[in-house]
């Protein structure tokens, strides 16, 4: 499944009408933000149910499972220094453990992931949406490789392509758009000259030539960073040489800035080429936020800290912290085999609602997402914080 279509037919167009109707992007990435959680809300209720639900059969089996787990712990302190007859009494007690769950019905610890599940392909498409155009730059990419290796071809193979990307010009108009190549299995042919195209798929969306970047860049090369790039760090190739030695020639096709011809000299490792389509039309300012365009806590070349980027994050985490603590009474418990090891459940579930925002700052501090991606994630946040509120007062009310 192409979840950049999902980003292009449904996403991208709402970005555009409230941008139209508020005047900001700001605007509109929250009025989005809460259109689509809304519309996932029933499947967010259905969830808490189905977890609802397994609490409940856990709790009526709780008596049984207790008085099983006795006689377990008995006949385990009788027959501890045999281990063989200590394995069959294991065996007899979880057959007996498996016929209690079975005598209730069955409980199934996953049974509140797939509303979860069917909710993930549009959460995606609202993070592609935010990180990609019209906040950061437009990345198409190929992965390429010089041989001088002759390889076959049939008659079902087809000329490489690059992943379709969407973007979003100057006028607020959509496109899709992706690299066409007369290349073959990824590989390029000793000196041998081979074109590279951006063609569009779809869409009213223009780009303006001088706005288009090639690159050469190692296969490893991220396409967070390149998307974050100044125009003049763009126009640095460093994989076109070696040690000083030129490897590939890059050039360009007169009164074609959309076209080029490479033509590998030299047999190298792997590395990727890339069609990078700048646009500015999201970068602008929001309240404390500078530019929903900007990118990082952190500039390294400047040495400068995005203040507003970093208050961002300092709130993203902590909506992150009180939105895990909400959800976490949701969470169904799990029965165990040791007296033990419900109270380690609980400490093992605060850890995890504590370490996964400290995660969160080490994992941003050093990706540069740009500024409109906090703004969704904050907001996203929020949503879920005031949802997971009135759930569990319902829930409780339900129980009442």
């Amino acid at each position: 499944m192409d979840l950049s279509l999902i980003t292009y037919h449904l996403i991208l167009p709402l970005l555009e009408f409230f941008k139209t109707t508020f005047g900001n992007y700001g605007w509109s990435i929250i009025f989005v933000t809460i259109f689509i959680k809304a519309i996932l809300v029933p499947l967010s209720i259905k969830q808490a149910l189905s977890t609802k639900k397994s609490q409940e059969k856990l709790s009526q089996v709780k008596p049984e499972m207790d008085h099983v787990q006795e006689k377990y712990n008995l006949r385990k302190k009788k027959h501890e220094n045999d281990p063989e007859k200590l394995a069959e009494v294991q065996k007899e007690f979880q057959a007996q453990l498996m016929e209690i769950y079975q005598k209730s019905g069955g409980f199934n610890p996953l049974g509140g992931c797939l509303p979860l599940l069917l909710q993930l392909p549009i959460i995606i498409a609202l993070y592609w949406a935010f990180c990609g155009s019209p906040f950061q730059a437009t990345v198409m990419s190929m992965p390429l490789e010089i041989t001088n290796k002759v390889f076959f071809l049939d008659n079902k193979t087809k000329p490489d392509k690059s992943a379709t990307v969407n973007f979003v010009d100057s006028n607020g108009k959509l496109g899709r758009y992706q690299i066409e190549s007369n290349v073959y299995k990824r590989k390029i042919l000793l000196d041998k000259e081979y074109s590279f195209e951006v063609k569009k798929l779809e869409g009213a969306a223009e780009f303006n030539p001088s706005s288009l970047y090639w690159r050469i860049d190692s296969a490893k090369a991220n396409k967070q960073k390149i998307a974050s790039m100044s125009p003049e760090e763009l126009k640095e190739n460093q994989a076109l040489s070696i040690d000083g030695e030129k490897v590939i020639e890059m050039q360009n096709v007169k009164n074609q800035p959309d076209k080029i011809i490479l033509k590998g000299l030299k047999i190298t490792e792997p590395f990727s080429l890339e069609a990078v389509l700048i646009n500015s039309r999201g970068q602008e300012r929001f309240f404390f936020i500078k530019d929903l365009g900007r990118s990082g806590v952190y500039n390294q070349a400047t040495g400068e800290i995005h203040w507003d980027i970093l208050i961002l994050l300092i709130i993203f985490i902590a909506t992150l912290y009180l939105s895990g603590i909400l959800m976490g009474n949701q969470s169904p418990k799990m029965p165990s085999l040791d007296p033990k090891q419900e109270e380690i459940q609980k400490q093992t579930q605060k850890q995890m609602q504590i370490m996964l925002p400290l995660m969160s700052v080490g994992f941003f501090l050093f990706i540069p997402l740009p500024a409109a991606v906090f703004l969704y994630f904050c907001i996203g946040n929020i949503f879920q914080i005031i949802q997971s509120y009135f759930t569990n007062k319902m829930l409780n009310l339900n129980n009442n």
